[in-house]
């Protein structure tokens, strides 16, 4: 990773731009679950449950391998945003797999 921790954290908090106890709740419901695409942490839960808990933990606590999992989520959220689909996205299987990885395109543009 080429970029600094500190243009990685304030991007990461830019990109996911649902709040964590909002996107545990999503990620809760069987629309997100059916949904999938969020793969695995590497330790038994989804990367989707690992942003939850990047979202909650303090800045101070951050590791390097957490900053590096916060580059991999940015550069997630990038390649399926470029691939909006045409009409309506507010009942989109684009928007829900965006949102399983904590972006709301309905909300706002980043």
């Amino acid at each position: 990773m080429n970029k600094s921790f500190e243009v990685t954290y304030r991007e990461f908090y830019n990109v996911v731009n649902m709040g964590a106890g909002e996107l545990e709740d999503w990620l809760s419901t069987d629309l997100s679950k059916r949904m999938g695409g969020c793969g695995d942490s590497g330790d038994d839960r989804t990367i989707c449950h690992a942003i939850v808990d990047l979202k909650r933990r303090p800045k101070a606590q951050l590791a390097d391998p957490d900053y590096h999992r916060m580059d991999m989520v940015i550069r997630n959220i990038y390649r399926r945003l470029s691939v909006e689909p045409e009409g309506d996205i507010e009942t989109s299987g684009w928007r829900y797999d965006l949102m399983n990885w904590g972006h709301d395109p309905a909300r706002e543009d980043i």
